[in-house]
């Protein structure tokens, strides 16, 4: 393993050494980022990241070993993919035809690694190993949308690929990774905020398509349980990416439109700053991956137990971060999405409550009960749920909702007991699978819950020193509820005043009067605004118009606030 330490070393000092050099070349070639709206710089960014983690990562892969077969596949693959980006740098291509590139490449992948005896699966495996690789190629390529994300989850996720397969003996894996996870380090210190060198279309698709496969490889095979760990491996990118595309399709906007919906943008909305949303979803990265360090391979279904908690998480995040800013909500009200949750939940508690009772594996004589009943156990939990008015407002709130949750699950459970008795007259159950599994759901639905609120309570506090705020909106809607909003919404925000609409200086609801919507550009340097909430009660559509494109020209935020006056 000697070896290993010395490649990743090499491919470091590569990086450090070309990124400088690519920057150059990139200029000379006019390989540049402009300026956008959905990218957080402020000058013309050198594109040619890629090239500088291809040329460090590969060549000492063969300098201190002989390359392993295995890894022939990952390097024809990621030239071919490299060349599709640095084309759509330079060029450009449509959707369809970078779509149509990627394929290429990864079917490159698979044929080196057939012809060389390196793909050990079945013909049947071939077409999802192809589709996984593409996904997860374009999820890199969205989430490449901040200074230091993409490259950084990179070196995340390849030093956990490096951990865990070092510890099982995967020698060509661990290899893999440690030199790309290295190279793409070395990158990453040209790539933080501010950066100095961006990654391109040539190295967030070559970084996807590379560390698809080695994740593969480390966990992926023929059962769909094994497919966990490189999921939970590259969980950031995919959950950016169905963050996304949710979005986009419930706003009607064509999924390969680029945009400020990515993860990274909502946590700046909600006043994060750029280094500690890298942080977060650092943190995140490293918190998914890390799993299957202490559960390994040898737990399938724990593993899957461990996904599916992960997925409750995920799905609260994700409705927590795409409400919109500055909208009147009550926190105790609950969402459809719960309902979702307790699904998720209560299968989870079942299937763990016969994993804890037979240490770990469910004997073959179980599976098929599991497999039967788990359908009316979930009715009768839904059930005791809704009788406990757990999916009403303000139901789950404080000591006496966990008072609540804790009671529907003893009863869900008891409902369960009586339901396999009439159906099945208990035979072949396991009494203490039922005293488990009512632990286990008030301890998911209630942890879940609570887990979401201080989400955003937490999120709030971070935000509230962060995010400067004015408010827009007529004289007669900024009178009626402008102060009242600026004290509702004081956690989240620093409300620090109001811009006028009318020149006359009349109308600013009480608050501190920033000057004139006209005068924007002075107020934003003044006062250090980062968001505007557009009051939209009163205002006509060109109005509306005109105050956002004001403000997007100065780079603020632009929240339209929706009131409800009853």
């Amino acid at each position: 393993m000697d070896h290993i330490g010395k490649a990743a070393g090499l491919s470091l000092a590569l990086a450090i050494l070309f990124s400088p050099l690519a920057g150059i070349l990139a200029r000379r070639y006019g390989a540049m980022a402009r300026p956008r709206p959905d990218r957080h710089s402020e000058r013309p960014t050198p594109l040619l990241g890629g090239m500088v983690i291809l040329l460090a990562a590969f060549p000492p892969l063969y300098w201190f070993h002989e390359i392993p077969r295995e890894l022939w596949g990952l390097l024809a693959g990621g030239f071919v993919i490299f060349g599709v980006g640095l084309v759509d740098d330079l060029r450009g291509l449509s959707p369809p035809q970078k779509l149509v590139g990627q394929f290429l490449a990864a079917c490159t992948l698979v044929a080196v690694e057939v012809l060389v005896g390196g793909y050990a699966w079945g013909p049947l495996s071939i077409p999802i190993f192809l589709l996984w690789l593409v996904i997860i190629t374009n999820a890199f390529n969205l989430l490449d949308n901040m200074d230091g994300l993409a490259g950084g989850v990179a070196v995340i996720t390849a030093g956990i690929i490096l951990i865990f397969t070092w510890g099982h003996g995967v020698s060509h894996v661990s290899l893999g990774a440690a030199c790309i996870g290295a190279a793409s380090l070395g990158f990453v210190l040209f790539n933080v905020p501010p950066a100095r060198l961006f990654l391109g279309d040539n190295g967030s698709l070559f970084l996807g398509l590379v560390l698809a496969s080695l994740a593969a490889k480390t966990g992926g095979g023929e059962t769909a349980s094994s497919w966990i760990i490189p999921v939970l491996l590259l969980g950031v990118p995919l959950f950016d990416t169905i963050f996304v595309v949710a979005g986009r399709t419930r706003a009607g906007r064509p999924i390969t439109e680029g945009g400020t919906d990515h993860l990274s943008h909502r946590l700046l909305d909600f006043g994060l700053s750029p280094r500690k949303t890298l942080m977060v979803l650092y943190l995140l990265s490293a918190g998914m991956g890390g799993l299957i360090l202490f559960v390994g391979k040898s737990f399938p279904l724990t593993l899957v137990i461990v996904g599916a908690v992960f997925a409750i998480a995920l799905l609260g995040l994700g409705g927590f971060l795409s409400r919109p800013l500055g909208r009147f909500t009550d926190p105790s009200r609950p969402a459809a999405s719960l309902v979702v949750f307790d699904l998720i939940a209560f299968s989870v508690a079942f299937i763990a409550a016969y994993l804890i009772r037979f240490d770990g594996e469910i004997p073959e004589p179980y599976l098929g009960i599991v497999t039967k009943s788990l359908p009316l156990f979930l009715g009768a939990k839904f059930l005791a749920f809704a009788a406990f008015g757990l999916y009403g407002p303000g139901a789950w709130s404080g000591a006496r909702g966990a008072t609540r949750i804790l009671n529907a699950s003893i009863v869900g459970s008891l409902l369960a007991v009586f339901i396999a008795t009439m159906a099945w007259r208990f035979e072949e159950y396991s009494r203490a699978v039922f005293v488990i599994d009512g632990m286990i759901t008030f301890l998911l639905v209630w942890g879940m819950r609570t887990a979401t609120a201080l989400v955003g309570e937490t999120l709030a506090q971070v935000a509230g020193s962060d995010l400067r705020v004015a408010l827009v909106g007529t004289a007669e809607a900024l009178a009626v509820v402008g102060s009242t909003l600026a004290e509702t919404e004081g956690k989240r925000a620093r409300v620090v005043g109001a811009l006028r609409i009318s020149e006359d200086g009349a109308g600013t609801g009480g608050l501190d009067d920033l000057g004139p919507i006209t005068d924007i550009a002075a107020a934003t340097k003044k006062h250090g605004l980062r968001m505007i909430w557009l009051i939209g009660l009163g205002l006509q559509e060109d109005q509306r118009a005109d105050i956002a494109e004001a403000c997007v020209r100065e780079g603020l935020i632009v929240r339209e606030i929706s009131i409800r006056l009853e």
